[in-house]
């Protein structure tokens, strides 16, 4: 190779060696103020690192918390309501009577809820024997029903408090009566009740407490009304309860009688209540 030849390849070589000399600085070195995380355009992604995950110092920087996978929570069962099957009958039977009959009524349904079926007109005469009102529009008083109850061989509970007065009854006693599977009779003032406001009768009435809704609403049956549809299975709220139960015309307040059998295990079994009905016994 000639002597021009080597010197021209030696100068080549020196300019590589210049050229990557002259690089390294840049290779080197820290980040320039365009990249820096406080003012560059990557200044909002953040690395995480050891120190960003612990600072708690005021202007430190946290990596984002990881998102957790969601847990799933089961639906809340409705709460169930809690009433009991009763059969509902009206106090409209066809007799003389018909127009007074709410208490014979009432007391019929509680009875029938144990499969034992006795009519109107026979619970009827039993209480104006005891009572010897014979009147037509003659209503019913407390003792007159629980001699017609205790008559048929059935136990009459909280009528009486320990000193011989009316027991004063309370909405959780009721409750505690029918989760037991008692129907309760209530003596009630008519024209407080749902539907009967607008009625010309101020008297008092019968009806059967049956249990809560699950929204805390009364359930009941009211005797006073000719089809079943209007008068089973009745809503109204606790306030409307209380207003009619303590407003009765003889003044007796928060009043009630549990009606009980207790002579075999149709009293804990709603399918006797469900059962076709016997002829009815007077």
């Amino acid at each position: 190779m000639g002597d021009s030849k080597v010197r021209g390849l030696m100068g080549l070589c020196v300019a590589a060696i210049v050229a990557v000399l002259s690089l390294q600085p840049a290779m080197t070195s820290g980040p320039t103020s365009a990249s820096s995380p406080s003012t560059g355009p990557l200044a909002s992604v953040v690395t995480p690192t050891s120190t960003s995950l612990s600072s708690d110092a005021p202007g430190s920087t946290k990596a984002p918390a990881l998102t957790a996978t969601p847990t799933l929570v089961p639906t809340p069962t409705p709460e169930p309501n809690h009433y009991i099957w009763v059969p509902w009958r009206s106090q409209f039977d066809g007799t003389a009577y018909a127009s007074a009959n709410c208490g014979p009524a009432a007391l019929g349904m509680a009875m029938s809820y144990y499969g034992e079926w006795w009519s109107t007109n026979g619970i009827r005469q039993s209480i104006n024997a005891y009572s010897g009102v014979w009147g037509l529009d003659a209503g019913t008083d407390w003792p007159s029903l629980k001699y017609a109850a205790e008559r048929r061989d059935f136990t009459v509970l909280g009528l009486y408090d320990p000193a011989g007065n009316y027991r004063e009854w309370t909405i959780d006693d009721l409750v505690k009566e029918t989760e037991q599977k008692h129907p309760v009779l209530l003596l009630v003032h008519y024209r407080d009740l749902p539907g009967h406001t607008d009625s010309d009768y101020y008297g008092d009435h019968y009806i059967v407490f049956l249990g809560l809704m699950a929204d805390g609403r009364v359930v009941y049956h009211d005797p006073a009304y000719y089809t079943e549809i209007e008068g089973s299975y009745r809503i109204m709220s606790q306030k409307a309860l209380l207003k009619a139960w303590s407003n009765t015309s003889v003044d007796q307040k928060y009043t009630a009688m549990s009606v009980v059998w207790e002579h075999d295990a149709r009293k804990w079994d709603d399918s006797a209540a469900r059962a076709t009905p016997q002829a009815d016994r007077q």
